[in-house]
């Protein structure tokens, strides 16, 4: 928590004095109490609670059901008032106004017409009615405490709620004993857990804050060059303007007063975070000039904590043993990472563009072991890349695959490649890629796909044993039924044919250096800082009150090799609360484009699906054509026949460093890559998805273009962050929020995601 300001406006010097020492006394039997900082704030510095006249405070002393009503009210200033007749014995007590207060704004507990103004409140009773004045709304009820079973009913959602955002800590061991009486240390110590800071007079306050801002001043207050990690409050009793002058809020504004206005003043409501958090990530290192847009890769987690350098920029110090990418972003192929080369070299990608309007100045891309041709849609500054340390699939090519971490880095030693744990195939002859047209049209040779690629290898099969859902599910229906496709041959498909470019407000936002554009018709992103608190087993909880949030993982064959039996225990798996599957059905190489299916996505969508698990399924894409994007498309719908799914289908294009085909893609042709896909499965039934890292959300995408579709973002905070949350501007469908989720019947390091699902 962050230190405050007086907050009490200062008369003279000689109170000045007085309020300077009485800030320094402790209470005679409050120094070393756990409660002790929280008491000298709450009683001394915003009078919330006494002490007694002689010195005291009684820390470990219960405190009452009226003069906890009179504690509540004094921070809220409720203002409606339920009839003086309302309870049978509370007329003359000295906590009558709050108590009827209270009751008014249905928050006290009450029992057959009884207020018992003099009974000590117990614990269930006290954080029941904090939720209650606060909403702090209870999205399910969940196991915290040994003695959860003699929770009173009305108080377990408030209880599991108070304890799951982290509101209860200090105040409770494994068991929460819900009838016993609060004490007076206690309930200044939730106040404290809830609340950084308590504005109490109408003096302009300035100063940032971790955590939540209660406005409890009646007159109103001022803001004024602050940043709220949290949420900022605004008591129902308030009556005037509330005005924010250059605030940043990173949780949401709740106005809990019909009467305060809150107004924005250099700022806007919602407010974006800022791109950076020193305090939470590593900063940035410096980009050259003259790259611009570079790939979003800093560094590269290749096994437990271990880092290697990536090519594409400078090294950075490493975030907790994981790779930081863009103030935490995390991108690869969803739940693996990879070993990358380290040659110190920081290629450009030519396909992008910025501010500056350079570009790289070799016009050469590696082919293979130094070789080089010329590609006028993929420069690098050096001609060549490093392979070694990446595994290699087909002459030399390196596959990002979710829910694994490369466990070698080492390429094949007999003239064959690797392609899963010891599967090999005969390696083809490399090829380079085509080169894009002046028109932007795919080359008028491209052959449209008919089959699919199936692998040679008799253990790289589908498998012949796969259950079959025990209900049929209706797939998904596409909320955008014009599918806008040209029925023209694909091969003459030109980018105007397949999208119009998205519409821009006027609004921009920075980037790595350079101005994004904000799209007009693109939801702003609706999850803050305050929203997420971290579970066991890296387990975010959404605790914010818009979405309907879901938990599920995306698994890939390594995760089935990992198992003893090569079998994903789906009911386990469902059992230890996951609600959503997203199978990878297939990936096209990132040096060669060979398109291959994935050995176990059968059965993991069929095993899935029988569960009852919602299914979606994803291919890890390098289309660097309108023709390979609609060849990706065919390929997993041409899997997916015969196979039951009721989840998204997703379009996981990628690109980490000049290693990739898709390097130098331009901005249009990406886009147009993406949106030929989705039409595609659209048109097949399928409802579309597109994965994008921050990188290729800002800098390869039209997101006005990509408005129809769903959204999956990847983006990993360290569980040791106070405030986690997807720091993108845009608002995800799916968060990828972690690559080390602990999941019964799969394993461990899976990726774990969160469905921010619309409420019905």
């Amino acid at each position: 928590m962050g230190k405050l300001n007086r907050l009490k406006p200062l008369l003279t010097g000689l109170l000045v004095l007085l309020l300077s020492v009485t800030a320094a006394s402790a209470f005679s039997d409050t120094q070393g109490h756990p409660s002790e900082a929280a008491i000298d704030k709450w009683s001394t510095e915003y009078g919330l609670i006494s002490g007694y006249g002689d010195g005291t405070f009684h820390p470990n002393d219960s405190i009452t059901k009226g003069a906890f009503a009179g504690v509540i009210d004094r921070m809220m200033h409720f203002r409606a008032k339920s009839p003086a007749s309302t309870f049978r014995d509370t007329a003359g007590n000295q906590w009558e106004d709050a108590i009827l207060k209270l009751h008014a704004n249905a928050i006290y507990i009450a029992e057959n017409g009884y207020a018992e103004p003099a009974a000590p409140i117990t614990r269930q009773q006290a954080v029941t009615m904090i939720a209650r004045a606060f909403d702090f709304a209870a999205d399910s009820i969940l196991p915290h405490y040994i003695d959860d079973d003699t929770i009173a009913g009305y108080a377990q959602g408030p209880v599991s709620e108070m304890a799951e955002r982290g509101y209860l800590e200090g105040v409770a061991d494994g068991y929460f004993r819900p009838n016993e009486p609060i004490t007076r240390g206690d309930v200044v110590r939730i106040f404290d857990n809830i609340m950084s800071v308590m504005v109490t007079a109408q003096t302009p306050l300035s100063q940032d804050v971790a955590g939540n801002v209660l406005v409890s001043s009646q007159g109103g207050a001022t803001l004024r060059d602050m940043y709220i990690t949290g949420d900022l409050y605004v008591a129902p009793g308030v009556i005037s303007t509330v005005l924010l002058d250059n605030v940043t809020i990173g949780g949401e504004t709740r106005n809990f007063s019909h009467a305060a206005s809150v107004e924005y003043r250099s700022t806007s409501a919602p407010t974006v975070l800022p791109e950076e958090e020193p305090e939470q990530r590593p900063p940035a290192p410096t980009v050259p000039a003259d790259t611009g847009n570079t790939p979003a890769s800093w560094l590269t987690s290749v096994d437990d904590g271990e880092t290697t350098a990536n090519p594409v920029r400078p090294s950075a110090p490493s975030d907790s043993g994981r790779t930081s990418i863009d103030d935490g972003e995390t991108t690869h192929d969803p739940g693996r990472t990879t070993r990358n080369p380290d040659s110190g070299q920081t290629p450009n990608d030519p396909g992008s563009t910025t501010d500056s309007g350079q570009t790289s100045d070799s016009g050469r891309t590696s082919v293979d072991n130094g070789e080089t041709t010329k590609d006028p849609g993929r420069t690098a500054d050096s001609g060549k890349t490093s392979d070694s340390g990446r595994s290699s699939i087909d002459d030399g090519e390196t596959t990002k695959d979710p829910g694994r971490t490369a466990d070698s880095g080492k390429t094949s030693d007999s003239g064959k490649t690797s392609i899963d744990d010891g599967e090999t195939t005969a390696p083809r002859p490399s090829t380079p890629a085509t080169p894009e047209n002046p028109e932007n049209q795919v080359p008028v040779d491209t052959p449209t796909p008919a089959v699919p690629v199936i692998p040679e290898n008799p253990e790289n099969q589908l498998p012949t044993n796969t259950p079959t859902p025990s209900t049929p599910v209706t797939p998904y229906i596409p909320t955008n039924p014009d599918f806008g496709l040209p029925t023209k041959p694909v091969s003459q498909w030109t980018i105007r044919d397949v999208y119009t470019p998205g519409r821009t407000t006027g609004q921009y936002f920075t980037y790595q250096g350079s101005r994004i554009p904000v799209y007009a018709g693109v939801r702003a992103r609706n999850v803050y800082a305050g929203d997420f608190v971290w579970r066991t087993g890296h387990r975010l909880r959404y605790v914010g009150g818009r979405y309907d949030a879901k938990f599920g993982v995306d698994v890939s064959a390594y995760q089935n090799r990992d198992r003893s039996n090569g079998t994903i225990n789906w009911k386990a798996a469902k059992a230890d609360g996951v609600q959503f599957a997203m199978i990878r059905v297939g990936l096209r190489g990132t040096s060669t484009g060979a398109l291959r299916a994935d050995a176990y996505y059968a059965q993991n969508i069929d095993g899935a699906m029988a569960q009852g698990i919602q299914t979606g399924a994803y291919i890890f894409a390098q289309a660097v054509t309108i023709a390979e994007a609609i060849e990706e498309a065919d390929f997993v719908i041409s899997l997916l026949r015969g196979h039951k799914i009721n989840g998204p289908v997703s379009y996981d294009w990628e690109m980490q460093d000049s290693s990739y085909r898709v390097y130098g893609t331009s901005p249009q042709m990406a886009t147009a890559c993406a949106v030929a896909f989705c039409k595609r499965v659209a048109a097949a039934g399928y409802t579309p998805m597109v994965y994008n890292s921050r990188y290729v959300c800002y800098i390869k995408y039209d997101q006005g273009a990509l408005a129809p579709y769903m959204m999956w973002y990847p983006q990993y905070p360290g569980t040791d962050v106070d405030y986690p949350y997807p720091n993108l501007y845009y608002q995800m469908d799916y968060w990828q929020y972690t690559d080390s989720a602990v999941v019964e019947g799969i394993g461990r390091k899976i990726d774990a995601n969160i469905w921010f699902k619309a409420k019905s």
